[in-house]
């Protein structure tokens, strides 16, 4: 058996931001209710295994970009959107809890993977009844 001598790197090591993804400003993405997210009722967001973030109980049906930045995911059901801003930061938005279950039903993905965004441009529409109806949950 072959030991290798490089270093391990911890898992749970802090990542160290660049000074302009640590200052920067986000615009809310959507009007609502920010909560935070260790309050959401799902343990891999409140966790924070996907990272820090905040839980906003949406009062329209429009998700926007919260800073200008480019599109590096979309998923065919339209529930969750990834972004990286001008400075770096890499965020997911995800609407609703299960509601890729509801395979895409409810939502209108309005932009595409590798899309330059402005802040406040949308890019999800989503119904915010149906998603209440079908899931209990938003």
């Amino acid at each position: 058996m072959i030991k290798s001598k490089a270093k391990k790197k911890k898992v749970n090591e802090t990542l160290k931001a660049t000074p302009e993804v640590a200052t920067s400003t986000l615009v809310s993405p959507e009007n609502g209710k920010i909560m935070p997210l260790s309050e959401v009722k799902d343990d891999v967001f409140s966790s924070g295994a996907m990272g820090k973030g905040v839980a906003i109980e949406p009062t329209d049906g429009v998700l926007h970009a919260p800073a200008d930045g480019k599109i590096i995911m979309t998923f065919e059901t339209g529930h969750a959107i990834g972004m990286k801003t001008k400075t770096g930061a890499e965020i997911l938005m995800h609407i609703g809890m299960d509601t890729v279950n509801l395979q895409g039903k409810g939502f209108d993905t309005l932009v595409k993977k590798d899309q330059e965004v402005k802040d406040g441009e949308p890019l999800v529409k989503f119904d915010i009844d149906l998603i209440k109806k079908k899931l209990a949950i938003l």
